[in-house]
C-alpha cells in the first residue's frame, strides 16, 4: 500500500492579534508576509496564497483588525497571488467582494489586499498571460496606472505610498481606507451591488487597464473574462466612468454614501462615521474623532486632481459622444481647474453645481444599465476614452432605417479608402480607424434595405470634420448637407467647421421636415440618436427622399442625383436652381434639368411637409405605388425600435402622434406652400386645391400637436394637382 505524504504546513491556518498564523515546510524555514484587509476593514477573511499553478498553498483568516501575517516556506517559487474571501466589511457589515493582491519575491513583507490592489493584480495578469510571466516593470506601471485612475486620493497623507506593499499605519490609514471605499463604491453603483458582481467588475476593469485605459478593450481586443448578465465590456467601461466623477466628487467633499448588496444606501454622515471607526479598528492608536477629522482636511493630492480633471474630461467626452448636454459638467470642469493640491478640498465646490452633476451621471449610469443607448454608440462612447492613435466613428443610416448598407470612409481626398463596414441590425454602424488620417472624411453608403418600402436604398452621403467628431449619421438630409459643404468650400479638403455650420442652418430650414420637433439643437449628421430624439429624426428622414420620389421618380438613381443638386444649389444658401449665380454642374434626372427639377421639388416638399406635420406620411414604391399612411406610420415605430430598441414601437407611436410642431416646421410649411403657390399661378394651374391646404395648415401652430390637424382629403387633393404639375414639367409640357 503507497501512502500520500502531504507537509503539514499546507493544511495550517489561524488568527490571532492581527490575524498571525503560519506554518513551514519540513526544514522549518520560513519568511513572513502582513498585510491589512480593507473594502472598509475586513475582519474574519480568508487568505490565502495561491502559487503561478493555481495551487493555495496556505491559508489564514484577518484578526479583529483586519490584518494578517502569514508564514511562507523557504523555496517557494515567486511570485504569489494573494486571494481574499469572505470575512466582514465593518462599513456595510456584509461579505465584501472577493479581492486580490500579490507577492513579488521573497523579500516583500507586506501584501495589503484592497480593491485597488485587486485592480493591479488583475491588470499585471492580463498584461502577462500568467502569474509567473510577470515583470517588475508591468507591476510598476500597473500600480502607476492604478493610482492615477483609480486612486482617489490613496495618496494624501503619502506621495510615496504603494498600495500592495505599504505597510498601513497611523500616517496613511485614513486615506487608504477611504479610497478602498471609494473604488469599491464606484463598482457596486456602475454595474451592481452584490459581492459577485463587484468581484467580477474589479476583474474586468484590471483587465481593460492592463493598456492604461478603461474603454472596454484590451489593446483593441474584447476583453476575456466573464461579464455581468446583461452587460458588455463598453457598457461598464462607460458606466465605471460616470461613477468615478460621482464617487469622486463625494470624496473631495468627504460625504461619500456607501450602496449595500441589496441596493440601499448608507447616508453620507453614517459612512463618515463608519469611515472613521474603520480606521480606529485598524490602527487603534488613531481614534475615530481624530481619523473624522483627519478625513475632513485631507489635502488634495496631485494625482487625485489629476484624476478628477481627466474623469470629468472623459465623462464629457462619453456624454457628448451619446448626444447628452454636457453643459453642468463643463461648469464643474471649470470650477475644479481651481483646486489646488496640496490644500483641503472639503467644501471648496459649489455644492449645487455638484449635486446637479451627479444626479446627472446617475441618470446617465441608469440609461447604460437599462440598454437606453445603442450598442454601437455605447462602443464609440468608451472608444472616445481609449487609447490615441486611433478614433472611432459611429452613426445611424436613416432613410427608413437601411438595414445592411454598405458604409466606406475616404479621406480629404476622397480617393484613399480608411475603412469600410455594414449598418447592422439596427441600422447603425461603428468604425475604429487609424490615426493620421487626412480630415475631412467623407463617409457615404450604399444599398442595404430600406425597412419602411423594404427596397434598395438611395446611396447617402455625410462628413467628418476632424478626430473631435465621433458621429456621422446618413441620411437624405445629411446627403444635400454633404454636397452643399462640399461645393461651398470648392472641395471636401476645404471644409471647415464653420462651413458645414452655416451649410446646417440653411439646409435644416429649407428640408428639416420637423427634424428638430424634440430637440431643437439637433445636428443631422452629428447628434447621435437616442431615445430623446428617435422619433421626430425617423418620421423626418424619408420626408425628403419621398419629396424627391414624387417630384423626379422613384428610382435610386434619381434620388441620389437629385441629393446632389440640392446640395449644390444649396451652397449659397438659397433654392434658386444656381450656385452663387453659377450653373449647377451636377447630373440631372432623367427629363429634368435644374430650374426644373427645383419646380417640382417645390410642389411636393409642400405637400410633404404638411403630411409629416399631420402625422400622415405616406411613401412611395419604386413601381409608382404608394404605403399608406397608417401603414408608413406602424413601419416608421418598428423603425423607431430599430434603432433605439429601450423605446417600444406602442411608445413610439404615442411619441409621434403627440410630437409638437417646430418653429423651423411651421415656418417651412408656410413658404412652401407659399412658392407652390407662386409657381402654380405662374404656369397658369388651378390654385384651388393648394389654396385650399393653406387655409387648412394655417391651423398647425409651433409648439402643438399637429397630427390630425389637417384633413387628409384636402392634402390629397393638393397632392394630385401637384403631380398633375410635375408630370407636366417632365413631358416638357
Amino acid at each position: 500500500m503507497m501512502v500520500l505524504i502531504v507537509p503539514l504546513w499546507t493544511f495550517i491556518s489561524g488568527c490571532g492579534s492581527g490575524g498571525g498564523g503560519g506554518g513551514a515546510d519540513s526544514s522549518g524555514t520560513t519568511s513572513k508576509i502582513s498585510g491589512t484587509v480593507i473594502d472598509g476593514p475586513v475582519i474574519g477573511a480568508r487568505v490565502a496564497l495561491v502559487n503561478s499553478n493555481g495551487k493555495s498553498l496556505i491559508a489564514i483568516k484577518t484578526g479583529t483588525d483586519a490584518t494578517y501575517s502569514i508564514s511562507v516556506p523557504d523555496g517557494t517559487t515567486y511570485p504569489l497571488r494573494v486571494s481574499v474571501t469572505g470575512g466582514t466589511d465593518k462599513v456595510t457589515e456584509e461579505a465584501p467582494a472577493a479581492m486580490d493582491s500579490l507577492i513579488q519575491d521573497a523579500s516583500q513583507t507586506t501584501a495589503n489586499v484592497t480593491p485597488m490592489t485587486t485592480l493591479i493584480y488583475q491588470a499585471v495578469i492580463a498584461k502577462a498571460g500568467n502569474l509567473d510571466q510577470m515583470t517588475s516593470t508591468m507591476l510598476a506601471d500597473a500600480k502607476k496606472n492604478v493610482i492615477t485612475q483609480f486612486g482617489f486620493g490613496i495618496d494624501a497623507e503619502s506621495s510615496t505610498i504603494d498600495p500592495i506593499a505599504t505597510p498601513v499605519d497611523s500616517g496613511n490609514v485614513s486615506s487608504m481606507v477611504r479610497s478602498s471605499e471609494a473604488l469599491a463604491e464606484t463598482a457596486r453603483r456602475a454595474v451592481g451591488s452584490d459581492q459577485t458582481t463587484v468581484a467580477q467588475v474589479l476583474t474586468l476593469m484590471g483587465e481593460d487597464l492592463a493598456d492604461g485605459y478603461i474603454d472596454g478593450k484590451k489593446n483593441g481586443a474584447d476583453l476575456a473574462n466573464t461579464l455581468p448578465s446583461g452587460f458588455t465590456a463598453t457598457t461598464i467601461a462607460s458606466a465605471v466612468a460616470q461613477q468615478k466623477v460621482a464617487v469622486g466628487l463625494e470624496v473631495l467633499a468627504n460625504d461619500m454614501t456607501v450602496t449595500k448588496s441589496d441596493g440601499t444606501e448608507l447616508s453620507a454622515a453614517t459612512t463618515r462615521t463608519l469611515l472613521s471607526e474603520g480606521v480606529n479598528r485598524i490602527v487603534p492608536t488613531l481614534s475615530s474623532s481624530a481619523a473624522l477629522s483627519k478625513m475632513d482636511q485631507m489635502p488634495l493630492s496631485r494625482n487625485q486632481w489629476t484624476q478628477m480633471m481627466t474623469d470629468l474630461g472623459n465623462v464629457i467626452k462619453i456624454q457628448s459622444t451619446l448626444g447628452e448636454s454636457t453643459s453642468t459638467l463643463s461648469a464643474l470642469e471649470s470650477e475644479a481647474r481651481n483646486l489646488q493640491p496640496g490644500q483641503p478640498s472639503t467644501g471648496k465646490l459649489n455644492t449645487t453645481l455638484t449635486s446637479n452633476a451627479i444626479s446627472g451621471v446617475d441618470t446617465i449610469t441608469s440609461n447604460l444599465k437599462t440598454s437606453q443607448f445603442a450598442t454601437t454608440l455605447i462602443s464609440s462612447a468608451a472608444a472616445a476614452v481609449g487609447p490615441p492613435g486611433s478614433f472611432t466613428i459611429s452613426g445611424a443610416i436613416l432613410d427608413g432605417p437601411v438595414i445592411g448598407a454598405i458604409i466606406t470612409i475616404k479621406d480629404s481626398t476622397d480617393t484613399t479608402i480608411l475603412g469600410t463596414t455594414t449598418s447592422g441590425a439596427d441600422a447603425r454602424y461603428v468604425m475604429t480607424l487609424p490615426s493620421g488620417a487626412s480630415f475631412p472624411l467623407h463617409v457615404s453608403s450604399s444599398g442595404g434595405t430600406n425597412q419602411i418600402s423594404g427596397e434598395t436604398a438611395a446611396s447617402m452621403d455625410s462628413y467628418v470634420i476632424d478626430a473631435n467628431q465621433t458621429t456621422a449619421n446618413l441620411s437624405p438630409i445629411t446627403s444635400v448637407m454633404y454636397h452643399a459643404a462640399r461645393s461651398a468650400a470648392g472641395r471636401l479638403v476645404s471644409v471647415t467647421a464653420t462651413i458645414a455650420a452655416l451649410i446646417k442652418t440653411g439646409i435644416i430650414d429649407e428640408f428639416g421636415f420637423g427634424i428638430d420637433a424634440q430637440d431643437s439643437t439637433f445636428d443631422p449628421i452629428t447628434s447621435p440618436i437616442r431615445s430623446g430624439n428617435v422619433a421626430s429624426v425617423v418620421r423626418a428622414s424619408p420626408a425628403l427622399a419621398e419629396t424627391i420620389r414624387r417630384a423626379a421618380g422613384p428610382e435610386t438613381t434619381t434620388v441620389s442625383q437629385s441629393f446632389a443638386m440640392l446640395g449644390e444649389d444649396m451652397a449659397d444658401g438659397t433654392l434658386n436652381g444656381t450656385n452663387n449665380g453659377a450653373t449647377i454642374l451636377s447630373t440631372a434626372p432623367t427629363g429634368f434639368n435644374i430650374t426644373s427639377l427645383i419646380t417640382a421639388i417645390m410642389q411636393h416638399k409642400a405637400i410633404v411637409a404638411v403630411e409629416v406635420a399631420n402625422n400622415s406620411l405616406k411613401t412611395t414604391y419604386r413601381d409608382g405605388t404608394q404605403i399608406s399612411a397608417s401603414d408608413v406610420l406602424t413601419a416608421l415605430s418598428k423603425a423607431v425600435n430599430t434603432l433605439v430598441p429601450s423605446v417600444t414601437t406602442s411608445n413610439a407611436t404615442t411619441t409621434m402622434a403627440a410630437l409638437l410642431v417646430s418653429t423651423r416646421q411651421n415656418l417651412q410649411i408656410t413658404e412652401d406652400i407659399t412658392e407652390a403657390l407662386k409657381e402654380q399661378s405662374t404656369r397658369g394651374v388651378s390654385t384651388t386645391n393648394l389654396t385650399a391646404l393653406q387655409t387648412a395648415a394655417a391651423s398647425l401652430q409651433s409648439a402643438q400637436t399637429g397630427a390630425g390637424v389637417v384633413s387628409t382629403s384636402v392634402i390629397d387633393a393638393a397632392a394630385v394637382t401637384a403631380t398633375s404639375l410635375t408630370n407636366s414639367i417632365r413631358n416638357g409640357t
